[in-house]
């Protein structure tokens, strides 16, 4: 927005609002809800302009100022994550444009490497190209998508998981399956893996993230509260933790080791959209649960390595006893937090940790999400020979 832009608006929101304040003065004809009818679309205008800001200053407003009022109503629920479907520039549909269109890019690129080695491709450029278009194709994708229709917070991030949890999903139901195949070697301390066709393993990736991102809009057509979305995800990446734990603790082979971790993960999936959606869990309690099931992890793994415990199942099994009992506490001590997201925006605000790490901490808040797998070249450390595509799994991300 252009200086001279930025004054007309600020002028005609300065002009509504004296025209709002001194209505009921200058005349009894004109009513407190007319007067913040008026507002209302005025905020609907700048809205349907693309001057968000604007018309959330507006909302806020008539929300404060006229709060009996149906327009005040319909405003505080503009505000919220809560607000009426089908309604042009409801329920937080800046927060939920930008975090579509920040998912849409970073998906993006992955798609532009993933696309190359699933077709088996070994020279360098065509990566080098998807790097190069996928981030601009798939962010003028998600912004299409978003102005196609008013997103909500809740329904964007509903979307972006299913992404993300379809990658994770093609990733894993692939090696479940033996996808990759594969002869396993041993040479010395390292293990090797010949003739892998682990294109097939991408190629499921890339299948699962297209189920996904279906999957999630679909759900997202009706809408999702903040709460609910972050519920689910935050069920899903538990869900997944105990299902390998308890494979491991089991000694499964590998391949159910894989279908139990997927199993639970989905089953975590579905029991945090059902409790976030049944008992009105809230963005704020979700977190706090989840930290409390991160801290019982850890001091799990902490006795691990005080007592140096060699046996595999006190390993795995000290940490996934204190998760559990983590969550469970974390659900009996936040029962006083509420059940609603904050309606004035504030917990809206918040981000949902973006596909990086499993553990990340920015801007001094820790967050709990599923790792984003990242591509590179990486060369045989046994018998030299050609670099070949690897991918990264990033457990732990600090910035300062």
């Amino acid at each position: 927005m252009t200086f001279c832009k930025l004054k007309i608006t600020l002028g005609l929101v300065a002009t509504l609002t004296l025209a709002a304040t001194v209505a009921g003065p200058l005349t009894a004809q004109v009513t407190a809800a007319d007067s913040a009818a008026v507002l209302l679309d005025a905020g609907q205008d700048f809205e349907r302009r693309d001057l968000h800001d604007v018309a959330r200053a507006l909302y806020r407003l008539v929300a404060e100022r006229y709060p009996d009022t149906p327009a005040g109503r319909a405003a505080l629920a503009f505000l919220g994550d809560t607000g009426p479907a089908g309604v042009p520039g409801a329920a937080g549909q800046p927060e939920g444009d930008t975090e579509l269109k920040v998912f849409s890019t970073l998906y993006g690129i992955w798609l532009g490497t993933a696309l190359p080695a699933a077709l088996q491709v070994e020279s360098p450029q065509p990566y080098g190209l998807g790097l190069l278009a996928g981030g601009p194709v798939g962010y003028f994708g998600g912004r299409a998508f978003a102005r196609s229709r008013p997103l909500s917070l809740g329904q964007a991030r509903t979307i972006n998981w299913g992404g993300t949890w379809g990658i994770w999903q093609g990733m894993g139901w692939a090696r479940a399956m033996d996808l990759g195949g594969g002869e396993r070697l041993i040479e010395g301390d390292i293990v090797i893996y010949e003739d892998e066709a682990e294109h097939q393993v991408v190629a499921a990736m890339i299948a699962g993230g297209v189920v996904g991102l279906a999957g999630g809009a679909l759900a997202a057509r009706r809408e999702i509260r903040n709460g609910t979305a972050l519920s689910a995800a935050l069920g899903s990446v538990w869900g997944t933790w105990i299902g390998f734990a308890s494979s491991v603790f089991l000694e499964l082979d590998p391949n159910p080791s894989w279908a139990t971790t997927m199993v639970a993960g989905n089953v975590g999936l579905l029991g945090g959209a059902v409790a976030g959606s049944r008992w009105s869990i809230s963005g704020r309690r979700a977190r706090l649960i989840s930290l409390s099931g991160l801290i019982g992890g850890f001091a799990g793994l902490g006795i691990v390595i005080i007592t140096e415990t060699e046996n595999v199942q006190a390993a795995i099994g000290l940490p996934l006893a204190g998760s559990v009992a983590g969550l469970g506490f974390g659900v009996a001590t936040t029962r006083d937090r509420g059940g609603a997201d904050d309606v004035s925006g504030a917990e809206a605000a918040e981000p949902l940790a973006l596909p990086g790490a499993l553990l990340s901490r920015a801007g001094g808040n820790w967050s709990f999400s599923a790792p984003m797998l990242s591509p590179l070249w990486e060369r045989p450390r046994v018998g030299g020979g050609k670099p070949k595509l690897a991918w990264r799994v990033p457990l732990v991300n600090v910035r300062f």
